[in-house]
């Protein structure tokens, strides 16, 4: 390639090394990657720029972090905030330290200001860049909804000026088939079998697919849209304004967000407008992505007050619940409460959760349930390995005991490969955001979830998934019901061997009896929504209409 040429040619060329690692990056060659952007971190102060520096160091911080290298990170993220203290980004790392440390007073105090200054930042592109990882976290706090209503208005201000909307297509022919695109960032979890759930159940005499796959695909995928005769589009190594065009030649009803906040995403792309309609997902480990987005998939147990819904993108709703219950690998291993060394009258609280949705005030309602009952012990069981170090340390800085806190054994790679049952009493959903991973470990390992709802969509995830289950009775309505309702559970389990099997005899029926593992339903009902989004069009942005 040509700048590969480039690095023979001039070894020292800061600026190709960079535009290197981007694009390596952008292929999943991450070794490699890392490789140039420290070369271009430890170049002579003479042969790299300031701005070349910063953007080679961030890009360096993203690798580590996609990789689950969190030591490293965290060394990094401190040179970083050290090397550039008047840097908005220097802030931003400094709260993850702080959180990742269990300095979650610390972390408050970096994070609202921040975010406050955001709304108000002069300039779009810092405006973009800033406002973009705030919303990627900001969620698992408890943060008010108007302060996250203004970044998603200033990110879309913002981005409306750097990358402006391509002219409107024109009206597409009632009579074709709906032409539907999705926007996919396959490194995020559980992303693939989303999409895999997608095409296996689509009614091609309905829709006509194609994917748009922002990140790098793994061969396997490759493979199987190509049998389910599902074109594949990357648009990993442009930049959003040729993405756009990309897609703008399809000639597409709907484009489906699938991206998120994930690393690969290119929420610029949707301010480009490539489509006539243009639809969010929720995130399954993440929010609701940011961007030019008319509408958002929900359903009417999510939404607590359609009324409250000011801001684009508008909600829209399916029949069932919003979230398929994604099926687990027939595979998994069992663990035992023998082979870790625990009592059969020992309680065991299940986190399985991501470091970064332990808020303050999770904590703070674990730790009273931990004095609540002295003897139980909290069982660290994360999607990602990078997540458990991290997650001692936040139990410990809120006061729990480290001879009280059980990791998942180092043996198991990947906590989405084990089963829990007859390990785990109680599964613990965090707040303010409430966790997929740990309501689908739940219900498919027929354990009982203790969740909090709240106002906000990211807080009703375990009560949309519960409701449409048929039992919502574990979903407290404050802290304090939240500690008791996990007691009382204790209790009954602890009660008799007859009362345990009781329960999950009677967890394991109401999947059985449920439509929420439906798959094919859940398309159907999916498609659905499609032709209804089409129908009713783009959406003009409700709070420029009013101002």
């Amino acid at each position: 390639t040509f700048l590969n040429r480039a690095l023979i040619l001039s070894p020292d060329h800061i600026e190709a090394a960079y535009n290197a690692g981007v694009i390596l990056t952008e292929t999943g060659n991450l070794g490699d990657a890392e490789t140039v952007f420290r070369r271009a971190l430890n170049a002579p102060v003479a042969r790299a720029t300031t701005a070349v520096r910063i953007s080679a160091h961030l890009r360096l911080l993203q690798l580590l972090s996609m990789q689950g290298r969190h030591n490293e990170w965290m060394r990094e993220g401190q040179k970083f905030a050290s090397a550039y203290p008047d840097q908005d980004r220097s802030r931003l790392i400094e709260s993850r330290i702080a959180h990742d440390r269990g300095e979650l007073e610390r972390e408050a105090e970096i994070l609202l200001p921040l975010a406050e200054q955001a709304t108000v930042l002069a300039d779009d592109v810092s405006a973009l860049e800033l406002i973009g990882a705030l919303l990627a976290i900001l969620s698992y706090y408890d943060v008010p909804a108007q302060l996250l209503q203004r970044l998603h208005h200033r990110f879309r201000r913002a981005a409306r000026v750097v990358y402006p909307p391509l002219d409107a297509l024109p009206s597409a022919d009632a009579n074709r088939q709906l032409q539907v695109g999705y926007l996919v960032d396959f490194l995020q979890p559980f992303v693939a079998d989303f999409i895999g759930m997608l095409v296996g159940h689509h009614d091609l005499q309905r829709v006509s697919v194609r994917i748009y796959a922002v990140s790098p695909v793994e061969p396997a995928i490759h493979d199987a849209l190509r049998a389910a005769g599902i074109e594949l589009i990357s648009v990993a190594t442009f930049d959003e304004h040729r993405a756009a065009q990309i897609i703008r030649a399809d000639d597409l009803d709907i484009l489906v967000d699938v991206a998120g906040f994930g690393h690969y995403a290119k929420p610029g792309l949707l301010s480009r407008r490539p489509a006539r309609v243009q639809l969010a997902l929720p995130g399954f480990t993440s929010p609701v992505g940011i961007g030019d987005l008319d509408y958002r998939l929900s359903d009417l147990v999510a939404e607590r007050d359609i009324s409250e819904t000011t801001a684009n993108p508008v909600p829209i709703f399916l029949d069932g619940g919003v979230f398929p219950l994604l099926p687990v690998a027939q595979d998994r291993s069992q663990l035992t409460r023998e082979q870790l060394g625990i009592g059969a009258e020992v309680a065991v609280f299940g986190v399985l959760a991501a470091a970064a949705r332990l808020s303050s005030r999770c904590i703070t309602t674990w730790k009273a349930l931990a004095d609540t009952l002295p003897d139980a012990v909290f069982f660290v069981c994360p999607l990602q390995v990078a997540d458990r170090e991290p997650i001692r340390k936040l139990l410990l800085a809120g006061g729990i005991d480290v001879a009280r806190i059980l990791m998942l054994p180092a043996s198991y790679m990947r906590a989405r490969d084990v089963t829990l049952t007859g390990l785990v009493d109680v599964i613990l959903d965090t707040m303010p955001g409430s966790d997929y991973f740990s309501t689908r470990a739940a219900i498919h390992d027929a354990i009982p979830l203790v969740s909090i709802s709240g106002r906000m969509f990211e807080e009703r995830v375990a009560l949309s998934l519960l409701s449409h289950l048929g039992d919502h009775s574990t979903i407290a309505a404050s802290g304090r019901d939240y500690v008791d309702i996990a007691v009382k559970l204790v209790q009954e389990l602890s009660a008799s061997p007859i009362a345990r099997t009781a329960r999950t005899d009677r967890q394991r029926d109401l999947l059985r009896q449920s439509p929420i593992a439906d798959l094919r339903c859940y398309v159907t009902q999916f498609e659905d929504v499609l032709f209804r989004a089409a129908a009713l069009g783009s959406v003009p942005d409700r709070a420029e209409m009013s101002s």
